[in-house]
Order: C-alpha cells, then sequence, then structure tokens
C-alpha cells in the first residue's frame, strides 16, 4: 500500500501511519516531518535570504478508508460495494474521490457521479465496483477528476492527500 501525501506550505507536518489488519488497527505510529520552504531549501545549498516565519497548520488533512471493499481483481461494471471513511483536516469544498483499480484504476461511483461528499463529522461514504485495491482522495473543490488514471500513485493536480488500500481479502 501507498500513501502520498503533499506538503501545502514550509513548516512541520505531523503523519500518522497505521497498519490495519482486517479492519483493525494493528499498529500505529506518528512522526513530525519538516517540510522546507523554497527559500529554505536554497539556504541549505549556501544561497537565498532568510526564510520568512512559517505558519503551522491548525490541523494536517488526512484521509481514510475504514469500510474496505472485497479483494475483487476482475473487478468489472456488474460488481458493486460499499466503501466508506473518514477525513481530518479538511476545509470547506473539498471532497472525496474515489478510484476502484485493476488492470488501471476507474473513477468512482461513476464517471458521471465522480464526488463523494464530506459529513459534517468528517466520514465519507458511497458504493463502488470492485477491484484489486481502492484510492480515496482528499481534492479542492475545483479539481475535475480523470475517468481512469494509469495507477494509484497517479500525480494529479488539486489532490490534498491521498490513501490506497488493498482490497479485504
Amino acid at each position: 500500500m501507498t500513501t502520498i501525501y503533499v506538503a501545502r506550505s514550509p513548516g512541520t507536518d505531523r503523519i500518522t501511519v497505521e497498519v490495519i489488519s482486517r479492519s483493525t488497527v494493528i499498529a500505529e505510529k506518528t512522526f513530525d516531518i519538516p517540510v522546507l520552504g523554497v527559500s529554505e531549501r536554497k539556504r541549505e545549498e549556501g544561497s537565498g535570504p532568510e526564510p520568512a516565519p512559517s505558519r503551522e497548520h491548525a490541523q494536517t488533512p488526512v484521509i481514510r478508508i475504514t469500510d474496505i471493499p472485497p479483494y475483487a481483481p476482475e473487478g468489472g461494471p456488474l460488481t458493486k460495494a460499499n466503501i466508506a471513511g473518514v477525513t481530518s483536516g479538511t476545509e470547506p469544498g473539498q471532497r472525496v474521490v474515489i478510484y476502484a483499480c485493476a488492470d488501471v484504476c476507474y473513477v468512482q461511483p461513476l464517471v458521471a457521479a465522480p464526488y463523494t461528499a464530506i459529513g459534517a463529522d468528517g466520514s465519507w461514504s458511497t458504493w463502488t465496483h470492485t477491484g484489486a485495491s481502492y484510492v480515496a482522495l482528499l481534492v479542492e473543490s475545483d479539481f475535475k477528476p480523470q475517468a481512469v488514471i494509469a495507477a494509484p500513485g497517479t500525480s494529479l493536480e488539486g489532490v490534498v492527500t491521498r490513501t490506497v488500500v488493498e482490497g479485504k481479502r
């Protein structure tokens, strides 16, 4: 499984890694990650002005899948399952976009309806066609999802953070 987080500004970000087995968290560890701004990177290379003080994030955006659909590598348009999760640290207007992955990743639940709303409590849920793995993206309000992406880690403009899980076996 791979999760990619894109830092939004310099400072210190906190990430939490959870190891989940059979829908149960079996291990968890939190890390503080220093995020350098452009001027800080230049200063480390020996040039550039002193960096301006960075603002700390109120809360780093997170998305998790808590209701994992089955592992079905053949997937297809006739198979369906529920998928759900939670977010935290979101901003107004942000939404969830789901992809089910088999040979490539297909936007869910439908190309014509690719967005999943986030509830007031940070929860989200929808149905999906099945696949071998599932991608949940927390996206900006102007994000335009592609119908198909090559792989779960494909870089997409407007993605705040993502999580990828293998289907439940």
